[in-house]
């Protein structure tokens, strides 16, 4: 019998959606726990797997490791908007128009 996996749980992490992954495998005991990318459904913990459902410290710990150095804050709450971010239309010249979901009004458009 094959190995069997199964996402069991959804975060957003400083603005970056992720997914937990569980494997397990016939005959062995326990499981491992990945990381998925919640935009793209890339593995985020290749080759290091957790052995338990990892806190949201460790995830963050991966997620910093995969950080391109181009990330995006929101101007409001400051917390990282990963990719999909909304630009706020009425922002002053100059300054940061990304709005995360969180903070989104529908007159900043």
């Amino acid at each position: 019998m094959a190995h069997t996996e199964e996402i069991i749980g959804g975060h957003v992490v400083g603005g970056w959606p992720v997914a937990v992954r569980i494997t397990t495998r016939p005959g062995v005991d326990g499981a491992s726990y990945d990381l998925i990318d919640g935009d793209t459904l890339d593995l985020l913990t290749e080759g290091e797997s957790f052995d338990a459902y990892p806190t949201e410290q460790q995830m963050r710990v991966i997620l910093d490791e995969h950080d391109d150095g181009e990330a995006i804050c929101c101007r409001f709450c400051q917390n990282r908007i990963h990719r999909n971010a909304r630009r706020a239309g009425v922002i002053e010249t100059g300054t940061n128009p990304y709005c995360c979901d969180d903070c989104w009004d529908e007159r900043l458009r």
